[in-house]
């Protein structure tokens, strides 16, 4: 893995040649994270310097977009009596965790198109205001993908105050979608928004992909390459799987504006189920509370919205609520990457991404799971190669992948 490092402007800088640990994981729906190991001396301290700001470019044989992060953390450290220094951070995306709602917004359509409009009103639909420049802006172009996944169907959202990355996450876990936000990589150039206030830059736009991943079950419709982990294929080892009901809900009681015995209350259910399903009846109800006062009945401009918008909204905030109380399962496993030729079986980035729903087996436990890929980490350590945790669905399914050298297996 090459790791290159840019200035807070995204001007490349340096390439660090002196690590010895590299760890990147990247999320669908989720902000990534990073940690990285690097031998202390003359070539390096400048990252230990507060008054600036850095960021790294992870290049290697599996990159489908360049994965980019912030460093936000450098510590002085000791690795073998070796001096380090220890960098952590985030990835990119969490640009979206530091711009909120700040008035009061509303949206009805489909969850992709809510979700771009989320980013063209509060990121990158205007470069300036009044004349000036809007320091809010980042240029980015928004790329969909969806069409091996049914995304149809209207809801209404308001949002006041929140983290853009929190809508957005909370919106693509309803349908399952996945996010990828990277960089277009270029040479040094003057920004054409910024000119001359900003310095040069090597990066020409941000992009963000709203795809649903590839499906990759043994009964897709796509022409997909189907991915199916089982003992009996010889491509997984030492699993276990767990069962957690223990925060599930499946009914919310969503209350909204007004007081007392006026206060407006929806009831939501979960995975579905209407009011006499059997799932909701006497032991099997598992009840909870929303305080959706702040959903409001009028828009930022002071116009009413219709009733029937209003439920929509406490709709949504107790459809919001009850995925954060789910059935949690887990399944862990160490996939088996070569065949006994000692032949690389499967290429990250090509045979299988984030994102990609596939299948696992397991007759000992009588097990048969349809998971998405929701988090793929890549581990690098001096002298041992690449090892690849993958995580699936929710956090409810995690399995490791080890790349090691032919032969060993």
């Amino acid at each position: 893995m090459i790791i290159r490092v840019y200035d807070r402007y995204f001007r490349r800088v340096d390439i660090l040649k002196k690590y010895t640990y590299c760890q990147v994981t990247d999320k669908v729906r989720d902000i990534g994270t990073f940690t990285v190991n690097v031998a202390l001396d003359s070539d390096s301290e400048y990252l230990l310097d507060e008054n600036q700001t850095y960021y790294l470019h992870f290049k290697d044989e599996y990159e489908k977009h360049p994965v980019m992060g912030e460093i936000l953390k450098a510590k002085k450290d000791s690795e073998e009596e070796q001096e380090i220094i220890k960098l952590e951070g985030k990835l990119c995306i969490n640009v979206f965790a530091q711009r909120i709602i700040e008035k009061t917004q509303n949206y009805y359509g489909t969850i992709p198109d809510i979700m771009q409009s989320i980013v063209e009103t509060n990121i990158s639909g205007n470069p300036s205001t009044s004349g000036s420049i809007n320091p809010r802006y980042i240029d980015i172009t928004i790329h969909r993908d969806i069409v091996q996944r049914d995304v149809s169907g209207s809801v209404s959202v308001q949002k006041t105050g929140d983290l853009v990355s929190d809508v957005l996450f909370e919106l693509a876990e309803q349908k399952e979608l996945c996010l990828d936000f990277y960089p277009t990589i270029s040479g040094l150039h003057q920004d054409e928004h910024l000119g001359s206030l900003y310095p040069e830059t090597n990066i020409s736009k941000w992009n963000l992909d709203i795809i649903t991943g590839d499906d990759r079950t043994r009964r897709n419709s796509y022409g997909n390459v189907p991915l199916v982990f089982s003992q009996s294929y010889s491509n997984i080892e030492r699993v276990t799987y767990e069962v957690d009901k223990g925060d599930y809900k499946n009914v919310a009681y969503v209350a909204g504006e007004g007081e007392g015995e006026q206060r407006q209350v929806e009831k939501i259910f979960a995975d579905g189920y209407e009011e006499n399903s059997i799932e909701n009846i006497g032991f099997q109800r598992r009840e909870m509370y929303v305080d959706a006062r702040d959903l409001q009945k009028e828009t930022e401009e002071g116009e009413p919205i219709t009733e029937e918008e209003y439920k929509n909204l406490l709709a949504q905030r107790g459809t919001e609520n009850l995925l954060e109380h789910i059935v949690c399962m887990s399944y862990d496993g160490t996939m088996i990457v070569y065949n006994t030729k000692g032949e690389l079986r499967y290429t990250y980035g090509k045979d299988f991404y984030k994102g990609d729903k596939v299948e696992i087996i397991d007759n000992s436990l009588g097990v048969k799971i349809v998971a998405q890929i929701t988090a793929v980490t890549r581990t690098y350590q001096k002298g041992q190669g690449t090892i690849f945790d993958i995580e699936f669905g929710n956090k409810k399914y995690t399995l490791r992948k080890r790349k090691e050298r032919k032969g060993r297996l």
